[in-house]
């Protein structure tokens, strides 16, 4: 072999060993930053979930305090105060379990505000018993008093700062994934520039590369996928969770604002359900969420449109569809739940709302919650299937019926 053959061969095999030891730190890098990109995401779904429950649990707060209210009126009688009471407790511990979530799982800025928004909230919650107080003596001018100077104030201030920190962590999660898929960029982008350059020195290398190449791709898309979904995802059921229901109603509301076409919201409460854990176990009462998601998925059509929104609370979004739409799917819901249980008796209580011009997601959301609240009421006994019932009428939006 002539001296340019063996110094070509030896240059080949010192680029070939080069291009095997740059692969190789590749691959260890590569990995590096997507498993610190795919434990950002993690983190920020898992961020995001509290801020959103916490976001929740301070409008629910808001939600009972309102209602105590109502004792001062002329239908005091009817109304169930210590359970008002007891759904403001759990809203309050609620709010402490994800404040705690944020404090253990976030950076110094999350365990700040998890820290400042506890103590406001140990400040409102004195002013909450105080009105409770004030209520319960049937001092209305007192407890009007302490809602307008103490109460309210306090409450507006958790609220403007839980949904401040609940929209800048939905911004942080949508960061950290489009920083994963940059993450991808830039190793095809590695891979692809290497692979060129192992084919210039030996062909055989290159499918090597772009066996790689391939893997990579494949492993970076899926992790991608799954964290992508898994945000947005309630694992029981495969509907749609709290978070993606409040981003499509907000999408949703924004696009009938350009177009004008009608948008219809159900809210869902399954009957029953504590019940059935309490005597068969949480097993059963699984499945009697599951049934209802199923019933959803047939009933409804528009599989994003379906949402379970808390432990026994579903949610329907009906884009392009009235009042009187909404009523009649609610109707047929209604009927294919009960009548699809040959074993004990099943129903699902609902509430409709039709969006106006005027009306944003949160009292969207609060009109339909209205109209839920009154068809339980509606309903007689434990809230078992009942007669057909007259539609009710929302305050705030189109319509609403049990």
């Amino acid at each position: 072999m002539s001296i340019f053959g063996r110094a070509g061969t030896r240059l080949a095999s010192l680029g070939l060993a080069g291009v095997l030891v740059f692969l190789a730190v590749f691959a260890i890098a590569s990995a590096r930053v997507t498993n610190r990109s795919a434990h950002r995401v993690e983190r920020s779904s898992v961020l995001g979930e509290a801020y959103a429950q916490a976001e929740k649990a301070v409008v629910s707060q808001g939600y009972w305090v309102t209602e105590y209210m109502l004792k001062l009126g002329p239908g005091a009688r009817y109304l169930d105060a210590p359970a008002f009471r007891a759904h403001h407790r759990q809203a309050a511990e609620a709010l402490s379990g994800a404040l705690e979530v944020v404090r253990r799982d976030g950076g110094a800025a999350d365990r700040a505000f998890a820290t400042r928004l506890l103590a406001l909230h140990r400040v409102y919650m004195h002013s909450a018993r105080t009105l409770f107080a004030a209520v319960d003596a049937g001092d209305g001018k007192a407890a009007v008093g302490v809602q307008i100077r103490r109460v309210d104030p306090d409450f507006l201030r958790i609220k403007r700062l839980a949904q401040g920190a609940s929209s800048t962590r939905r911004r942080q999660a949508f960061r950290d994934v489009l920083s994963l898929s940059h993450a991808h960029e830039l190793i095809f982008a590695g891979t692809l520039l290497f692979f060129t350059f192992g084919l210039v020195l030996v062909g055989v290398f290159a499918w090597l590369l772009r066996t790689y190449r391939r893997r990579v791709e494949e492993a970076t898309r899926a992790e991608l996928a799954h964290f992508e979904h898994a945000a947005l995802t309630d694992h029981l059921t495969g509907l749609g969770n709290h978070r993606a229901f409040h981003e499509s109603l907000e999408r949703e509301l924004q696009r009938r604002a350009r177009s004008g076409s009608p948008l219809s919201l159900i809210m869902l409460d399954l009957d029953g359900l504590k019940k059935a854990n309490d005597s068969l176990g949480h097993q059963a009462g699984d499945e009697l969420i599951q049934a209802l998601a199923g019933c959803l998925s047939s009933s409804v059509r528009g599989g994003d449109s379906l949402y379970r929104i808390g432990g026994d609370e579903f949610a329907v979004i009906l884009a392009g569809e009235g009042v009187e739409g909404a009523e009649e799917v609610l109707r047929r819901l209604e009927a294919d739940f009960a009548a699809g249980s040959t074993d004990s008796p099943r129903s699902v209580t609902g509430g409709v709302a039709e969006a106006k011009n005027w009306l944003d997601r949160d009292s969207l959301v609060r009109s339909a919650d209205l109209a839920l609240v009154r068809a339980k009421r509606a309903r007689p006994g434990d809230g078992r299937e009942a007669a057909p019932r007259p539609p009710l009428r929302a305050l705030e939006a189109g319509s609403a019926r049990g």
